[in-house]
């Protein structure tokens, strides 16, 4: 699927959204967001870029192509800038990828860490995810739960086998699962994982507190998780659309309305854009970050 293809899919829902509900919901996001919100927004935000980063130097590391943790969160702060703000949503993975790859002279290894680093990301999102819903019984409907986690792990797994299968062609895939299970740390990749995964669902848990302050916290939270991992999939522009879609279908569901389901999903859009301003500033300083020269082999 083309950038150009996400993004007018991203549009198309948003106008169908407004179509159905009217700007009322887009109108009073705007109006939620205030100083507090926003700057727990950047704290949050920074903490789960740090944990992301430091996934990133785990996976490359086992790779054999290291990245130094504070050239790791500024190279993934402008991708995540670069993800919200240009069509397709990977586009900032890429680049972060290239500007590793050729300071290393290892560029096609450096993307897949890169790639193999955001997969074992969503799997562990997923897995989180299934755990949450399954312990939420007492706050969710457990068969519509239950069904719905079903369907998303459904889809997010072949979603990531169908993706691989096409680089196949050009990936040694099995050459590079065999270093990462050999190399990298799996508590490493878990727990850095889940500390960026609960940080995306905290930010939306304020959001949805924000426009749903009925909501206990306790449905609040197996929702965001829900709906991130839908905005995950490649199928937007940085999450718009698909998760409007999914947090007016699912609000309902837990005593809410469609609306404010809407309204909980643009608040954490802006927050999550807000977020990611840091790489704007890493972008302006230094469009390319410093290379690193201490590596001069072939790629593999």
């Amino acid at each position: 699927m083309t950038a150009r293809i996400r993004a007018a899919g991203s549009v198309l829902l948003l106008l169908a959204l407004l179509a159905w509900l009217g700007p009322g919901p887009f109108v009073a996001a705007a109006g939620r967001l205030d100083l507090p919100l926003v700057l727990a927004g950047l704290v949050i935000g920074a903490l789960t870029t740090v944990a992301a980063a430091w996934r990133w130097c785990a996976v490359a590391a086992a790779l054999d192509v290291p990245v130094p943790l504070g050239w790791a969160v500024a190279a993934y702060y402008r991708s995540q800038f670069l993800n919200s703000v240009l069509p397709g949503g990977v586009l900032g993975d890429v680049h972060r990828g290239v500007s590793h790859g050729r300071g290393e002279g290892r560029l096609s290894l450096a993307l897949r860490a890169v790639a193999w680093e955001r997969l074992a990301g969503q799997v562990v999102a997923v897995l989180l995810t299934v755990a949450v819903v399954l312990a939420s019984g007492a706050s969710l409907d457990p068969l519509p739960g239950r069904l719905g986690l079903v369907g998303l792990a459904v889809v997010v797994a072949l979603t990531g086998l169908g993706w691989l299968a096409w680089r196949r062609g050009t990936w040694p895939v099995a050459a590079d699962v065999r270093r990462l299970a050999t190399g990298v740390p799996l508590g490493h990749v878990v727990l850095s994982s889940v500390l960026a995964t609960l940080g995306h669902a905290t930010v939306f848990a304020l959001a949805a507190r924000r426009a749903a302050p009925e909501l206990p916290l306790g449905t609040v939270l197996p929702l965001a998780l829900v709906v991130l991992a839908v905005s995950a999939l490649p199928v937007s522009m940085a999450g718009w659309g698909p998760r409007e879609i999914a947090t007016g279908a699912v609000f309902p569901l837990v005593g809410a309305t469609a609306a404010q389901g809407v309204e909980a999903s643009v608040v954490y859009g802006l927050l999550a854009l807000v977020a990611t301003l840091p790489g704007a500033a890493v972008l302006a300083a230094a469009p390319r970050l410093p290379a690193r020269p201490d590596r001069e082999v072939a790629d593999a």
